[in-house]
């Protein structure tokens, strides 16, 4: 008799998720040595031509985007992200398509049903990364790029084995697991360099303290070392992202069409969910920034993108997030007219002095139809969350 079909969606939802649970003290005494032994029964032995890893607190995902966009012109690339907007599958890309779902059904189903028990011992994260492994294996890519879920020195994608590290910029963001200063964070993500990793491109972090940290680390891990330092005409962080996607590229002498290479970020579709221009007329705006420093950058944004145009802003911002910071944030902005805060789960439902409280989703879709109604330019940001009502209002209009 054959064992019935397993759904991999159905399979990996059932499995504990700290980005659902936002449990992150769980991590407490965490080690990879389990998933390293999981790794280790499977027949793991292609390597692509280059592995990227990608870590630190804001503007990986773009990073990703634009190091994949322009690998793509030319290369089989596959890029793996978290979490995702809408759909699980936004995870694993292979050459810009989402993973098809047969292709993962099939190499569960292919397991023996002791291996797939024992799969329910890990993490949704941790088999996802696994299962990503698999696919990219399958399917021998030129490129692999992996984007960090949570720190890096305890990160499952540390397990992947990069030749190539990039940091991104270092802020204060997980505090509870990865520290309570920028020197401490910037520490857990360089934790992500492994054996075979060659060398670290690092965004410029300017601050002397942090920057100092980077090279004395580089230095005694006999680490290549290259520090991006941004055009100072940066119009927005995607263009800063393009830059330094560029720069790597560059610097790694992969071969490409000098064309390519000569473009502009506007050239390349934006990374969804990144300063996302969801409607025109009147101006919607969605963005993923959900710590201070990544909202303070997004509002300079927006006003070099958009000068002289005043935004009401509806705030959604998961509970283990620096709320009260946030909310300051875009209270005591010039380019802010009004300020809503999304009060009901899965976001913090601590009461924000002087914040117009959203009360549930429905409250929220009226809140945006007025904005819309009225014409009034609107930023939606803080979760990834609420792209999926953003995305289903527009689909429906």
């Amino acid at each position: 008799m054959l064992n019935p079909k397993i759904n991999f969606l159905e399979f990996i939802e059932s499995l504990p998720n700290m980005e659902k649970t936002r449990n992150f003290y769980s991590l407490k005494g965490y080690s990879l040595k389990p998933f390293e032994e999981l790794l280790s029964n499977f027949k793991l032995s292609y390597r692509p031509k280059l592995r990227f890893s990608i870590v630190g607190t804001n503007g990986k995902g773009s990073l990703a985007h634009y190091l994949n966009t322009v690998l793509q012109s030319k290369y089989s690339v596959g890029l793996y992200t978290s979490p995702h907007l809408i759909h699980p599958y936004e995870r694993i890309r292979i050459n810009g398509q989402n993973v098809q779902d047969f292709i993962l059904d099939e190499i569960l189903n292919g397991m023996s049903i002791e291996t797939q028990t024992k799969l329910k011992n890990y993490s949704y994260f941790e088999i996802f990364t696994l299962f990503c492994l698999l696919s990219f294996q399958e399917l021998k890519l030129d490129y692999e790029i992996f984007e960090a879920g949570l720190g890096g020195r305890l990160d499952a994608t540390k397990l992947v084995q990069s030749e190539v590290v990039i940091l991104t910029k270092i802020d204060l963001d997980h505090m509870q697991i990865l520290g309570s200063t920028k020197e401490k964070i910037l520490l857990e993500k360089l934790g992500i360099c492994n054996s075979s990793t060659k060398k670290i491109y690092a965004l410029d972090p300017l601050n002397d303290k942090l920057k100092n940290i980077i090279q004395e680390f580089a230095k005694q891990n006999s680490f290549e070392l290259e520090i991006f330092k941004q055009d100072d005409s940066s119009s927005n962080y995607l263009d800063i992202s393009y830059q330094l996607a560029n720069f790597i590229l560059r610097k790694e002498g992969i071969s490409l069409d000098t064309s390519i290479l000569n473009k502009n970020w506007k050239d390349f579709p934006r990374p969804p969910g990144r300063l996302e221009l969801i409607n025109n007329i009147p101006l919607i705006v969605y963005d993923t920034g959900h710590n201070p420093g990544a909202c303070e950058n997004l509002l300079k944004d927006l006003n070099k993108i958009y000068p002289n145009k005043s935004w009401d802003c509806m705030l959604s911002i998961l509970p283990d997030k620096d709320v009260l910071g946030i909310y300051k944030i875009f209270q005591n902005a010039k380019n802010v007219e009004t300020v809503y805060v999304s009060h009901f789960p899965p976001f913090s439902l601590d009461l924000i002095p002087n914040g117009i409280s959203i009360a549930n989703e429905n409250h929220w879709v009226k809140t945006l139809k007025s904005n819309i109604k009225s014409e009034r330019p609107t930023l939606v940001c803080g979760s990834f969350r609420v792209y999926r009502l953003l995305k289903e209002m527009f689909a429906n209009e």
